[in-house]
């Protein structure tokens, strides 16, 4: 930062920005509390007050009250507290990013971190369950993201980027119960990331995101009632997935796709797969006993079948109450 300042007397802006930023790598390489994240941009601010870059609408004596605050010792509200620290230093963060853009407007780092904010506040603004603030904030993210896949079509990384935020774009209108919405967006960025596969087949981040697309597009098929169509993304997802436990998770909730779409047999077949694994969490077993308590409900007039399932399936509630799930306030919440 101190050699960021000293640039900005030698009029060098280029150099100031690049020492600015490196500064800002550290700390993500660090990974510190947000409460420090939120004293580093403070100092970030004051270093740019002294140069005279002053910032409209930034309250220095709250900020140091902010970073004095005694500590919560009430987890819930400790955590909260944390959540509303890291939406303050991501709004900080976009408001000088918006003023380095304004002065310095040819630098494409500078759009690239500008959208990364966004980006990142929408998922704090998720996080403490606004969503319509974090749908605006993602949009801001895939519009400044677009613009950079736009004007830059050779930077792989800017397209890869941009199908990650309509992928989260995607997802926090799903959860907010507008899944019709988000079809699209997955789809944008499927193709981005194909495409993007096709030119680096070995590209983690991209795999990644692709996983979270058909994931994500899956469960809002489902939501949709379209489960034959949510099937196939399911499979895929499954397929680019390398941990076992996120594996388990897919499966289960495409099992309860083919129980609710009444594909009986490949339903049970993989709820019986699952629940063998010693692995398996609570949640998964929990789930696992959903699809048989469907079926039970679907072979009600095969009085055989009917106890058969009914019984298999109190039997995974129990076990998956012995892993620590709160099987009975889940059980009285969910349709399934």
């Amino acid at each position: 930062i101190w050699q960021a300042m000293a640039e900005f007397q030698l009029d060098n802006l280029d150099q100031a920005f690049a020492a600015l930023w490196r500064a800002d790598e550290h700390l993500k390489l660090r990974r510190p509390p947000s409460r420090h994240v939120f004293e580093f941009n403070l100092l970030y601010q004051e270093a740019l007050v002294l140069l005279g870059v002053q910032l409209p609408g930034y309250d220095l004596a709250q900020s140091k009250r902010l970073t004095s605050l005694p500590p919560i010792t009430d987890k819930k509200k400790r955590e909260r507290q944390e959540k509303e620290w890291e939406r303050r230093d991501r709004e900080q963060s976009i408001r000088i990013l918006e003023r380095l853009t304004g002065l310095v407007p040819d630098v494409p780092e500078h759009w690239d971190s500008l959208a990364a904010q966004h980006h990142k506040l929408g998922r704090v603004l998720t996080n403490l369950d606004q969503m319509e603030a974090a749908c605006a904030s993602y949009e801001k993210a895939v519009q400044f993201r677009n613009d950079l896949a736009s004007r830059f079509p050779n930077v792989l990384i800017y397209r890869v980027l941009l199908a990650g935020s309509c992928c989260n774009l995607g997802s926090t209108l799903r959860d907010d119960g507008k899944s019709n919405a988000a079809i699209p967006l997955y789809s944008r960025g499927e193709e981005l990331l194909e495409a993007a596969l096709r030119h680096n087949g070995e590209d983690k981040m991209a795999k990644e995101f692709l996983r979270n697309v058909y994931w994500g597009r899956a469960r809002a098929l489902r939501y949709l009632g379209r489960y034959a169509e949510a099937f196939p993304d399911y499979e895929r997802a499954v397929e680019l997935t390398s941990s076992t436990s996120e594996q388990l998770q897919i499966r289960e909730q495409w099992s309860i796709a083919l129980a609710r779409a009444e594909r009986w047999d490949a339903a049970l077949a993989q709820v019986a797969e699952l629940a063998k694994n010693r692995n398996a969490p609570g949640r998964c077993l929990y789930n696992c006993a959903c699809v048989f308590s469907l079926a039970a409900a679907a072979k009600s007039d095969d009085a055989k079948l009917h106890e058969q399932y009914a019984v298999r399936a109190l039997e995974l509630l129990r076990s998956a109450r012995d892993k620590g799930f709160d099987a009975i306030r889940k059980f009285h919440e969910d349709p399934d």
